[in-house]
């Protein structure tokens, strides 16, 4: 069976974005995570073969390399943008690319020829509340085109966080043995203009399978601004950054300011796989009833990883605006990357009973023993 081509010469209409009030998100990292896909669920979604469909509705703002969203389309070929008029193309192309054919200000996840006419479900979902929603789009078994490939299925999802503006990419299975247009797929983020994207190594327009896989896009230059009526802002170091075993961490302020509505209550901690971090107390720095840092507390020990910290300002009148100039719910994002401390023998020499067959080492300081092995 073959495909129809039509091509249309048309201007790109985008998404009106919000303008930026400070620096753009421009950078991403991508990091390997554990696989922990969402239920398979939500509004099912009926999509032809290469069909762009939308848009939809995100549930909550979100900033994509720099500009502000609340909406998406569909390509049925496995990828979601934020922008009008995405062409249908079923054959990946390595990406960036500024080809017309090629699908831009987009997540793919990944882009291959899927069609869910053969069977399969196509799933969108917001889930959870404020400011810690999550938009999950799934696609459920759906089929690759053309005969023999019809009997080979996907299974994957995206998530797109709101606050912190993470990206995620959970592959149950994903099979490389169609030869259907080259076989190839890409895993990856595409920006507006074609120029820039981040794609998983050896995912980029190759031929390629997963199984149990994820990956998150974490922003690096994604800031919120702490702003209050007297523009008090969290101090952006380069890098909050603690050891592994720390159990406190200190945030500083660009001023003083009056810390009589600082609680525990105002903030949020997760560990690297989005987890719950518990704080146990809070202390603010104070001269003259004004503080110009906070420390933290965490009930259990830093490990190793980057730990996103959201601070949310009381009922004093403070608010929080995003770097793509909207109103984050009043909540703020800092990272804590934590590294390990070199552990010393507390000792030169240890002595032993003769006819021994064990000795017990101490260490200077508490160690992970994760690690440790003859």
């Amino acid at each position: 069976m073959r495909k129809l081509f039509f091509l249309f010469l048309c201007i790109y209409t985008f998404f009106a974005p919000q303008k930026l009030q400070a620096q753009a998100t421009l950078q991403y990292q991508i990091d390997t995570i554990a696989f922990k896909p969402e239920a398979y669920a939500g509004l099912a979604i009926s999509m032809g073969d290469d069909e762009v469909l939308g848009p939809y509705n995100i549930g909550f703002p979100f900033c994509f390399w720099g500009n502000v969203y609340d909406k998406f389309f569909l390509g049925s070929n496995g990828w979601i943008s934020f922008s009008t008029f995405q062409p249908q193309t079923f054959t990946s192309a390595a990406i960036p690319s500024t080809a017309t054919d090629v699908p831009r200000n987009c997540i793919m996840a990944p882009w291959q020829d899927w069609d869910q006419r053969f069977g399969g479900k196509v799933l969108i979902q917001t889930i959870g509340l404020a400011p810690f929603r999550k938009l999950v789009v799934s696609w459920d078994t759906v089929a690759l085109f053309s005969e023999p490939c019809h009997q080979l299925r996907g299974k994957f999802q995206l998530m797109l966080y709101e606050s912190t503006m993470m990206i995620e990419s959970h592959i149950e299975f994903k099979p490389s043995g169609c030869t259907w247009a080259g076989g190839t797929a890409v895993l990856g983020l595409h920006d507006i203009t074609g120029t820039q994207a981040y794609t998983v190594q050896g995912r980029n327009s190759t031929v390629w399978s997963a199984s149990n896989e994820a990956y998150r896009y974490r922003p690096l230059d994604f800031r919120l601004k702490f702003v209050t009526k007297d523009t008090l802002t969290i101090n952006k170091k380069p890098a909050y950054r603690a050891s592994c075993g720390d159990t406190t961490i200190k945030i500083f302020l660009n001023k003083k300011a009056d810390c009589s509505s600082i609680a525990v209550s105002d903030f949020r901690a997760f560990t690297p796989d989005s987890l719950n971090f518990p704080i146990k107390r809070v202390k603010d720095f104070c001269l003259n009833a004004l503080t110009d840092s906070i420390e933290l507390t965490f009930v259990l020990p830093f490990e190793g990883g980057n730990y996103p910290i959201i601070i949310k300002t009381g009922i004093d009148g403070n608010t929080i605006t995003g770097e793509c100039g909207r109103k984050v719910f009043e909540f703020d994002t800092i990272y804590v990357t934590v590294t390990r401390k070199p552990v010393n023998f507390a000792g030169n020499s240890f002595s032993v009973p003769c006819g021994s067959t064990s000795v017990t080492i101490p260490f200077d300081t508490l160690a992970n023993c994760s690690s440790i092995n003859i």
